[in-house]
């Protein structure tokens, strides 16, 4: 017993000193002391394992950063290193477990105080860490652009098939089907009946049913062919209402913003019209998108043909035509939000890939890089919201075009008028004031005593500095003064078009020193903007000095828009209607606190009847503006009373004349001009000529309207987003140079070259024949709008997670093409429409049944429920109430009581919205008609080329109950009443109207036994409007009046 005692007594002694030995022999190996190793092991490893490594142990630890060994830290995960050992106060780590600004970890809770503090004095003490347990960690791989395009079809170049000769057109589209019918032992159906084609042909093309005429000719007499049916349609304006609609649905079309306001999105209309005219004038679809990315900066854009306003800048109002957020608290991530949903909706809509999903890393799929998301970023950073003025016959291009020559003779009797001021005889001027005041003339005489009784002070005017406004240090510079030249401000619109210093205000004509930006050159109605480079808010305050009407001054934080709607959060950043007669001093602050750091421009906008002059921009931290010293003001006027009158003219005299030789001239020669002394000042004609010129100017104004505006997109300045780590922007990587897509184009693309944004350039890429994606993207979403189904199902993603081509041959004879054929969306569509296999029956064999239950390689037609504005349409079109007419304002959109909540309309819109089309009817965010969602019409907050088809209780109690439904069947009961006196040609009437077709025999049969059973049950007879109106209202509730067979 005692032996074993001994013994166990040993073991345990050895086994202290082996450990001993072990932490010491382990110490000497990695540097570190026994006592820290201790340390580490006893405080530091419980906490990381209890507190950290369920989400950042070895595997899928969460934002690529594994806390299980020292290497793992100091290499980091994607947001960088997490620790710096020897300085915990640089380490994330330790900025997380505070739940700093960027990080909060552990997500749950916060960490104990003394827990944190174990943690900073570990690393404080270089972050000991055995080696033994220390593994040494590979850097991440390099993302392979390469390899991954080379990998998956949509990035191989367009290569269409060979086929026999002869063998073209439509006949070429029927044999790459056919040839993959016979691959998969499939046999074609037959042609579908007249009327069921006819019908799908229409709706297809118009959006509308079949007129009688139509179906008199081509379904009853055959008397046409069905080419001759759709050349018509094509040429129908309201194939571009029917197009158009399809693009609504990608570019995410809403007349309002949606979150909790709803505010409206103003002149969103134009767009809608824009785009219904460009599918009505087949616009080559290069142009088309080309107009859409960068129609402002196109040299000759394209212009309407009846009013010859410029159509291609109405295009580029779809980048403003999102979602919204009125008083965002970060307003960067509010801004990176609205980016990135312009990226998408770009991204899906003209090349058919989810760039997005590059936001926070590299796409896990596809050859799109973090990079590539953010070189696009720049472009949007590098361009600006603009109200673009809708010049209908070029009105205010026209008449600046007639000031230019009065301005250029204008800038001539100028240079003359200061040269004779300069040259004045003091004496023989005086001479001249003592014959006028000698003469008859009260009134010039008493204007000429009050101009001779004040007299011009001249001062130096404050000297402008030189500074880059994202230099600003707020601790050394307490006001900055930003100068007002072209490197700091560009201008926008007709009010700054070849003008030159000096205003037309109203009826008089002013000389504003040369520092001034002023949008009055020509005149007070001509519309404009000027806007500064984007800069750093570094001051609590800037100060404008201003003289305007009706101008707007609005500074711009991190491109939010919405100030004009709700500034809260954003409380002085914005002045919408600023009237100074005179020079004064105008604060943006009072909530401008807020945002310092983030970047921001300053804005200041002329409507069109009014102006601004702007001649300093102080950024202070001082709330106060700077104060008008006397001595800083460039000519101060000085009363005068001493002396007799002809000697206070003589020193005026000699001042005037001084001051042309100085910085003063112009506002002197104001002056001179106003009081009327350029009469005895020069003797001669040349005040009078500067006096007709302006008058000239004034009466050009004076006949020009109001200008109309459309929502549109202008350049800044060039600028580059940085990479946000893990798609936070609060973490910014490396600076990502503004380009296209690596996997399609060099790296180095010219766009550091760029003036300005660079978007023409990057339009002018995605249209380049050479890349593969633009021109199958759109033959594709073609193809989806006549079958039901896309060659890629998956209309908006070409990418690893979309659907493989059905038919690969098929999709890139069509893209090779449709280039060749000049981009044509209409030569397209009817090359598609003369099929085969577009005119095929859509009754399923037994064989397509069992060997393509999905129809992907179309045996047969698809049968296609039609979308909810053709069902609206086509009631419509059925009661007579249709009315046809296109453009314009949209039609308020009818609210019902159960639609409530924040921005709910103030005035509701009619039931049948006036018996427009339902593309001309108000699309409201919040407020979206409920019809159109039951029938799947998307809600507009992203691209969406596939809408939803689903068959849910909704659509029916909607065509049962729906008021407008009901409104309509009474209108077509109506029409059918009308249209013969006996029951037979009644229903044949209903039937041609909402079928395009007569009823066979046994229809005709049961529609009469209706109508008298109905008529007994309402005790009425069969003339009845009511026993009409519930036939009328059962047809519509027909499947073949709501489905293409």
């Amino acid at each position: 017993m005692g032996s074993n005692k001994y013994t166990l007594a040993l073991v345990t002694l050895a086994v202290v000193w082996l450990q001993a030995t072990s932490t010491d022999l382990l110490a000497q190996q990695d540097g570190f002391t026994p006592q820290q190793l201790e340390h580490f092991e006893n405080k530091v490893r419980p906490i990381l394992v209890e507190r950290c490594y369920e989400c950042h142990a070895d595997g899928e630890s969460e934002g690529g950063l594994s806390l299980q060994s020292r290497n793992a830290m100091i290499v980091g995960g994607d947001a960088g290193a997490a620790i710096v050992p020897g300085d915990p106060e640089n380490s994330l780590l330790i900025q997380a477990i505070h739940y700093g600004d960027v990080y909060e970890m552990p997500p749950d809770s916060k960490m104990p105080d003394e827990e944190i503090k174990i943690l900073e004095d570990w690393i404080r003490d270089t972050a000991p860490w055995p080696k033994h347990s220390d593994v040494e960690i590979e850097t991440a791989k390099s993302f392979d652009i390469e390899a991954r395009a080379k990998d998956h079809w949509c990035w191989q170049p367009v290569t269409p098939p060979q086929l026999p000769d002869g063998v073209a057109g439509s006949a070429a589209i029927d044999f790459l089907i056919e040839s993959k019918l016979k691959e998969k032992g499939l046999n074609p159906n037959g042609p579908a009946k007249r009327s069921s084609l006819l019908r799908r042909v229409c709706f297809d093309l118009t959006g509308l049913p079949p007129t009688q005429e139509l179906t008199q000719q081509f379904v009853i007499e055959q008397s046409v062919s069905l080419e001759q049916i759709i050349d018509p349609l094509l040429e129908s304006p309201h194939f571009g209402e029917r197009w158009a609609r399809h693009w609504m649905d990608l570019s995410r079309y809403a007349e309002t913003h949606g979150h909790e306001f709803d505010y409206p999105i103003a002149d969103a209309w134009k767009y809608r019209d824009y785009l219904i005219r460009a599918f009505n004038a087949d616009v080559p679809y290069d142009q088309f998108v080309t107009e859409h990315l960068a129609g402002d900066l196109l040299e000759s854009p394209r212009r309407n043909p009846d009013s010859d306003f410029d159509e291609s800048v109405l295009a580029t109002g779809f980048w403003f035509l999102g979602e919204a957020t009125h008083g965002p608290v970060d307003s960067k991530a509010d801004e990176s939000a609205r980016v990135d949903n312009q990226i998408d909706v770009m991204c899906r809509s003209f090349v058919g890939l989810t760039v997005a999903c590059a936001r926070c890393h590299d796409h896990k799929f596809d050859a799109i890089s973090t990079q590539d998301y953010y070189a696009l970023s720049g472009f949007l950073q590098s361009s600006r919201k603009y109200r673009a003025v809708v010049d209908k016959d070029r009105v205010f291009e026209n008449a600046a075009r007639k000031v230019a020559p009065i301005r250029h003779r204008f800038a001539t009797l100028t240079e003359a008028f200061r040269d004779s001021l300069a040259n004045t005889d003091v004496d023989v001027a005086a001479n001249r004031l003592q014959v006028v005041l000698s003469g008859d003339d009260d009134a010039k005489k008493e204007k000429l005593s009050q101009a001779i009784a004040s007299a011009p002070v001249l001062n130096r005017h404050p000297e402008y500095v030189e500074v880059d406004l994202d230099a600003i240090d707020p601790e050394v510079i307490s006001n900055t003064e930003v100068p007002l030249d072209p490197r700091y401000w560009k201008t926008e619109g007709q009010a700054f078009a070849n003008a030159g210093p000096s205003m037309i205000v109203g009826e008089s004509l002013q000389w504003p020193h040369p520092n001034t930006i002023s949008s009055a050159g020509n005149g007070m109605k001509f519309a404009g903007m000027a806007h500064s480079s984007t800069f750093e808010i570094k001051h609590k305050f800037i100060h404008v000095r201003i003289k305007a009407k009706k101008a707007r001054v609005e500074l711009v934080v991190d491109g939010c828009r919405m100030l004009e709607h709700n500034a809260i959060l954003f409380n002085g950043l914005i002045h919408k209607d600023v009237n100074h007669d005179e020079y004064q001093w105008l604060t943006i602050g009072k909530e401008l606190y807020l945002h310092l750091g983030s970047r921001a421009w300053l804005e200041f906008t002329d409507p069109g009847d009014g102006y601004f002059a702007v001649d300093r921009v102080v950024i202070s931290p001082d709330g106060r503006p700077p104060q008008e010293d006397p001595a800083e003001a460039a000519v101060t006027w000085k009363d005068r009373t001493d002396g007799d009158p002809l000697s206070r003219a003589k020193e005026t005299f000699a001042l005037v004349k001084d001051a042309m030789h100085g910085p003063h001239a112009e506002e002197v020669m104001s002056w001179v001009l106003e009081s009327g002394l350029d009469e005895v000042l020069v003797g001669g004609p040349v005040g009078t000529g500067i006096r007709d010129c302006r008058q000239s100017i004034v009466d050009i104004n004076n006949k020009l309207p109001r200008p109309s505006k459309a929502l549109a997109i202008t350049d800044g300045f060039p600028e580059n987003e940085h990479v946000f780590v893990r798609g936070n922007h609060k973490m910014l990587g490396k600076v990502a140079p503004r380009q296209f897509l690596t996997a399609i184009v060099d790296e180095d693309s010219g766009f550091d070259r760029e003036s300005g944004s660079g978007r023409l350039r990057l339009a002018n890429q995605i249209v380049d024949p050479s890349n593969p994606l633009t021109s199958r993207v759109i033959v594709n979403r073609v193809w989806h709008h006549l079958f039901g189904r896309g060659i890629v199902r998956s209309v908006d993603n070409f990418g690893v997670l979309g659907d493989e081509p059905s038919h690969p041959e098929l999709l890139d004879h069509l893209a090779d093409g449709f280039v060749e054929n000049g981009w044509s969306i209409k030569r397209l569509v009817k090359k598609i429409l003369l099929t085969d296999a577009y005119q095929r029956s859509s009754t399923p064999s037994e064989s397509g049944q069992e060997l393509d239950p999905d129809n992907v390689y179309l045996s047969r037609t698809n049968v296609r429920r039609l979308q909810g504005e053709a069902i609206r349409d086509s009631m419509l079109a059925a009661s007579g109430r249709l009315d046809k007419k296109m453009y314009g304002p949209s039609v308020r959109i009818h609210v019902t009581s159960f639609m409530q909540g924040r921005g709910r309309p103030g005035k509701s819109g009619p039931i049948d919205g006036e018996g427009r089309r339902s593309i001309y009817i108000e699309t409201r965010r919040n407020f979206l008609s409920p019809m159109m969602l039951a029938f799947d019409t998307p809600i507009p907050f992203n691209a969406i080329g596939l809408r939803t088809v689903s068959n849910v209780p909704a659509q029916a109690l909607i065509l049962m109950n729906d008021p407008f439904v009901l409104q309509q069947a009474e209108k077509f009961a109506g029409k059918a009443l009308q249209s013969a006196d006996d029951v037979d040609g009644r229903i044949e009437f209903v039937y041609l109207s909402a079928m395009a077709r007569k009823p066979i025999e046994s229809e005709l049969e049961k529609a009469k036994t209706f109508i008298t059973t109905h008529a007994n049950r309402l005790d009425a007879d069969v003339d009845s409007p009511e026993v009409w109106k519930d036939f009328c209202h059962v047809v519509f509730n027909t499947k073949e009046f709501i489905y293409l067979n």
